[in-house]
């Protein structure tokens, strides 16, 4: 071989070995940003898994779902009610319970449950939560109960003509709501006018209730000829008086009955509200 030939052969090896070199450098240039990035994942993840999303923490406001009662811990052992304290407080993390002192002695509970992705304290009918979540979770709250209570339902609406499933043809064409303080066990009266092909009474007329997302009236319902195929329908209820419907925590109030075979519903905030 002559020298020219062995020259090109050693500069030809050396650029492969640099080739190579540079190649060795890249990957492990690669490999570093990798592990670094398992590295920086692993420690995320670590980080995450310190603050378990589903501990209690008590520490701040919580409020009731469905009123506006609220509470609050300070952290420092005590408890305050609607800004009342403050008050004395032990948790007792196996039984799920916290147990608060009021004046005299006196213990309420309220129990711990960890429901929906989030923590509800109870304690005789009052649900709380904590306050940034609360409206949330009372808008979901309040739009099931209303499916609830209209489910398989027909709404009636003031005007509309409907038939039965008994064949019965009616129109409610209007009516009203009126305080009645002086009347025991009674916060309203409700009369509803009806223009009806069959007179309305208590063998076709069945099941009168009324709903709010919290509270439930029913009772005694009454019936009155009012001229030729019009009717009255009278029901007395104790949710509450008409200046608290269609607010917190009546948003809606609406009146169940069953007329000729159909269940229906009737938004009760259609009629005029007097408030004697």
């Amino acid at each position: 071989m002559s020298n020219k030939n062995h020259k090109k052969g050693k500069s030809n090896a050396e650029t492969q070995k640099k080739s190579n070199e540079s190649k060795i450098i890249v990957i492990s240039i690669a490999l570093a940003v990798l592990v670094c990035a398992v590295c920086v994942l692993l420690a995320f993840n670590l980080s995450k898994e310190d603050v378990d999303p589903s501990a209690l923490v008590l520490e701040g406001e919580w409020m009731d779902i469905m009123t506006d009662s609220k509470i609050e811990f300070d952290g420092e052992g005590s408890f305050y009610l609607n800004s009342d304290g403050p008050y004395n407080y032990t948790y007792d993390e196996t039984k799920q319970a916290i147990y608060i002192e009021y004046m005299g002695g006196y213990i309420v509970t309220l129990k711990c449950n960890y429901v929906n992705g989030y923590w509800q304290l109870s304690e005789e009918g009052r649900n709380y939560v904590p306050i940034e979540k609360r409206d949330e979770i009372r808008n979901q709250t309040v739009a099931e109960k209303w499916e609830n209570h209209t489910k398989d339902r027909v709404e009636a609406v003031i005007g509309e003509e409907y038939t039965t499933a008994n064949g019965i043809t009616f129109t409610i064409t209007g009516g009203e709501m009126k305080n009645t303080p002086d009347i025991s066990d009674s916060a309203a009266v409700i009369n509803i006018q009806i223009s009806c092909d069959t007179e309305i009474n208590s063998n076709n007329w069945a099941q009168t209730e009324v709903r709010t997302p919290t509270d439930r009236a029913y009772g005694n319902t009454y019936f009155e000829n009012a001229g030729e195929k019009e009717y009255i329908v009278t029901f007395y209820q104790n949710i509450d008086g008409v200046t608290g419907l269609g607010k917190e925590p009546h948003d809606y109030c609406i009146l169940q009955f069953e007329l000729g075979g159909t269940k229906y519903y009737f938004d009760l905030l259609e009629l005029d509200l007097i408030a004697e």
